[in-house]
């Protein structure tokens, strides 16, 4: 049995690369373009704001308001919301155009998932972008009330970070607690995920790392 296919629908004033990307995509069954007061990308309710890391960072200057903007009215008229990062968390150390410390950007993405509950996920190419926008709107369909509910190795009281962890394959409980030793912030956890530092905590292999940033990033 194949896999469900979804409708999407994406702002007309999104270049024609992403229009063709999500028209092309194998699980997509039709396609609208229409002038969407909030997100860049709906699939089946599920709203997307697309950025590049410079647009993102862009929204951290104190006179943009705007992502944070898009961001509350995509909460208020859907029920799911993302901000999809076209970009690595890595790309944030380039950005010296735009004088905002590359740290700085990582707690700002941090604080939209800690603050407003929207996830952001970073996708290295236009065309991981969409496969994760249709993928994850799908499994909104499938159960559209399910939130995050994987077994934990550690109580449901422990720090977010130690929690978070801790939901993902191959991470147990004294490993959860290695973790927080060295990283007890989300921000804190981020750069040590975009740096490659994961795998030198103790019990913490380079697949338990791998299987970490998957799980917090992309």
């Amino acid at each position: 049995m194949g896999k469900q296919k979804v409708d999407a629908t994406v702002d007309v004033h999104e270049p024609t690369s992403v229009v063709e990307a999500v028209m092309e995509h194998d699980e997509v069954e039709s396609l609208e373009l229409d002038d969407l007061d909030s997100g860049d990308i709906v699939v089946e309710g599920t709203a997307f704001e697309r950025k590049t890391p410079s647009d993102f960072a862009s929204s951290m200057l104190e006179s943009d308001n705007r992502l944070r903007d898009q961001v509350q009215r995509m909460v208020e008229q859907h029920d799911n919301v993302y901000v999809l990062v076209e970009g690595s968390l890595t790309d944030f150390d380039y950005l010296t155009h735009t004088n905002v410390e590359p740290q700085s950007l990582r707690g700002f993405a941090a604080s939209i998932e800690a603050r407003n509950g929207v996830g952001v996920k970073f996708c290295d190419t236009e065309n991981l972008l969409v496969d994760m926008a249709v993928r994850l709107a799908r499994k909104h369909t499938e159960d559209p009330s399910r939130e995050l509910r994987v077994q934990s190795s550690v109580e449901t009281d422990a720090p977010v970070v130690k929690r978070m962890v801790a939901c993902v394959d191959g991470v147990g409980a004294d490993t959860a607690d290695e973790i927080y030793e060295q990283y007890d912030s989300i921000p804190m956890l981020l750069d040590a995920i975009g740096n490659d530092e994961l795998d030198t905590v103790n019990g913490v292999g380079p697949k338990t790392a791998e299987n970490i940033e998957k799980a917090l990033t992309i």
